[in-house]
């Protein structure tokens, strides 16, 4: 992963997280337990 696509994720996270109303820790987790960011996020960044 490179800084481009880690500074995305983490705005994601907390995108998420303001729009759900939830801390980012617990948006990483849910995200992290459903393979969203290994199996979304990174490969699919550039897109």
């Amino acid at each position: 992963m490179n800084k481009e696509s880690f500074s995305f994720i983490v705005y994601m996270i907390h995108a998420c997280a303001n729009k759900w109303n939830m801390m980012p820790s617990e948006v990483y987790q849910k995200l992290q337990s459903a393979g969203c960011i290994d199996g979304y996020l990174v490969p699919h960044y550039d897109i």
